[in-house]
């Protein structure tokens, strides 16, 4: 299980959670999109989520 924060602050919070290939966007609270932003700088598209 592999977790990464997306950020944490005032504007939002959301941590990514990876298990057996399956990916899961946890408690967001950002823009779409600052989501699509911070979901790429790690090589994540939606899509994918």
């Amino acid at each position: 299980m592999r977790f990464a924060s997306l950020g944490s602050g005032s504007r939002g919070n959301g941590t990514l959670v990876q298990m057996n290939g399956q990916l899961v966007l946890v408690d967001c609270g950002f823009t779409l999109k600052d989501v699509r932003a911070r979901l790429a700088r790690l090589g994540v598209e939606p899509g994918q989520l």
